[in-house]
């Protein structure tokens, strides 16, 4: 399969290059090491990436857009004369705030 191959290909990059790093340590080059080391970083990133383990998608929490809290406060308003109807959608906005709902 492609895609396992690709896999195999990363992690075949990821052996030679802590490898190299290895080698650079032993032999004190620390800069080369530490060469190795951020490189060895990227490709564990790459890694994850390819096996779906890192997500990057933005997360959006829409009860804190500046917009939900104005729909909230316009409604809320607009119930001001029904304190019944106010006071449960209140509790109902408080209860999905939370999450609960």
């Amino acid at each position: 399969m492609e895609a396992d191959n690709l896999l195999e290909q990363v992690a075949d990059l990821q052996r030679q290059a802590q490898a190299i790093k290895d080698k650079a340590e032993a032999a004190g080059d620390l800069k080369t090491a530490l060469q190795g080391i951020r490189e060895l970083v990227r490709i564990v990133e790459l890694l994850a990436k390819l096996r779906g383990e890192l997500d990057e998608r933005p997360v959006v929490n829409i009860l804190l857009s500046s917009e939900w809290l104005e729909v909230r406060a316009v409604l809320l308003r607009a119930l001001a004369p029904f304190p019944e109807a106010r006071q449960a959608a209140a509790a109902a906005l408080l209860e999905a705030d939370s999450g609960s709902g």
